[in-house]
Order: C-alpha cells, then structure tokens, then sequence
C-alpha cells in the first residue's frame, strides 16, 4: 500500500501560483463526481485557489502530510479535495450570511478561507490553532490568500474582524467561551471533538474528521437538537486511509475507498462525551 506524500514545506506558502484552468477543472470533476453539491460550498471553493495553502500539486485529488516547523516539524493530513467538498457541503446547511463558525484544523488554513466566504462579511469565522507555529502557518496562508484574490475587496473580509486567529492556549473568549453556528473539527482523538462540541449552538451544525494521519477515519456531523440532545450522521468512513499514489491521466477525480452511510441517531450530550467509539 501506498504512503501518503510528504511535503517539506518548513516555511510558509510565499505566494500564491494559480492555475485557473486546473482551478476550474477540479471544481467541475468535483461536481460531476457528486461531491460537491450546494451552490454555498461550490462558491466557497471557487473563491479560494489552493496554490496560496500548497505549493506541490495543490490542485491533485488525493491527500497530503505537510510538514510544517523547524523544532521538530510537525506532521499535518491536508485532506484531499472531495473530503473538503463533503465537508463545506455539510458545513453549509449550518451556516447563513451572518453566522459565526468555528475551524479547528490545523494550520494550513484552507478551511479557514472557504469558510469565511460562506460567513461572510457580516459573520466570523475563527479559526484555532494548537501551537504558535501552526497559528503562524496558517495565518501567513490566509494572508497570502487575501492579497492575491482581493477578497477584502471582494468578500468584505478582513483578518481581526471577518477572520480571526488564536491557539487553544490563548484564553480568548471567541475561543473558550462563545457558542457558533457551525464548527469544523480536525481531529485525531475523540476527546478532541468533545472538547469543542460544548461551543455548538442548539440548531448549529458541527462537522468533524476524526482519526490518525493514516488508518481509520471518520467523518461525521452532529447537529446540537437542544442543550441536552444532539443528533449524528456518518458522512463517509474511511477504513484504510492512503490514498493512492498515482491517478490515470484521464480520470480526473479518483473515487475513494470508503463507505458511505446514510444512517443517524439522537442520543443525549453526556452520552455522546462518554462514546469511546462513534
């Protein structure tokens, strides 16, 4: 089985290269695979070019390891970019023009973008970092992204008031203490989306990917019912993640080893931060 790509990108993306053509090609193989369907998620993704958060093959429908750091460097999944179209996708039903949402990925800063558009000009969208680094990173990413886009002029938004950015550490309240609309969670553990889901508004909608860079992963929704109650849907399931390394010249979207679920549940908050398995 192949690995996933690594790359060794210690400092951050200096500039955005973009693509148009292969931009727009990947949007169109994304839709005509059917994963990407609300005209939310498509416009988010239209809106921001991945030349500005990957300087390899940003446009490749596979996933990568980014390393990011120097003291050591830090192993970072990017997911590839029907994971991401599921995810905004899902992410969208939860989110209006004046939302606010929430991003815990880590540090590249492409979700951080595509949300904000979909938040818009009278939403934030903030996004938390756990360490410094990865706060530089992903910050420096959407700084880049802003600049050669023109999406202050475009989208209305600027980073300190449309975007915001923080460390798990940093004791801002946009952080610990506020409730938002939608949530996106990278995580490797469980208890890490236990962690945020008490910041999930009733009604708002929180999506989360869950497991270890390689191996099983998750990905699922949960929608918060009441303040007692909130209510899961498995998106995909990933049993064996490494995805495949090399893709036919004339297949421009590969489809993914998963399974697809349809099925939900209700269950209880304190039943759900007790789940060992979900």
């Amino acid at each position: 089985m192949d690995q996933l790509p690594t790359i060794k990108n210690i400092n951050c993306v200096t500039a955005c290269k973009p693509d148009e053509a292969a931009h727009s090609a990947m949007i169109k193989a994304l839709k005509n695979s059917g994963f990407l369907k609300t005209q939310a998620a498509e416009r988010s993704m239209r809106g921001v070019d991945l030349s500005c958060f990957l300087d390899d093959k940003p446009y490749e429908n596979r996933s990568k390891l980014v390393e990011i750091g120097r003291h050591p460097p830090v192993s970072v999944m990017f997911p590839a970019p029907y994971v991401h179209a599921v995810i905004l996708d899902a992410l969208s039903f939860g989110i209006k023009g004046d939302s606010h949402a929430l991003v815990v990925e880590l540090g590249i800063g492409y979700m951080t973008a595509c949300t904000a558009i979909m938040t818009g000009k009278e939403g934030v969208t903030v996004s938390a970092q756990p360490t410094g680094d990865l706060f530089a990173w992903a910050s420096s990413n959407v700084k880049s992204w802003l600049d050669y886009s023109k999406a202050t002029y475009k989208y209305g938004l600027y980073v300190g008031y449309q975007i915001k950015f923080a460390t798990y550490s940093s004791q801002k309240p946009e952080i610990l203490s506020a409730k938002y609309d939608a949530i996106y969670v990278r995580a490797k553990h469980e208890s890490d989306v236990n962690r945020w889901l008490r910041n999930l508004k009733t009604g708002g909608r929180m999506v989360c990917l869950v497991g270890l860079n390689e191996g099983k992963q998750k990905l699922y929704q949960l929608v918060r019912l009441s303040e007692s109650s909130v209510q899961k849907k498995v998106l995909m399931t990933f049993e064996d993640f490494k995805p495949i390394d090399t893709q036919p010249k004339e297949e421009e979207v590969i489809k993914p080893r998963i399974k697809k679920s349809e099925s939900h549940d209700s269950c209880t908050f304190a039943c759900l931060i007790d789940m060992q398995k979900m």
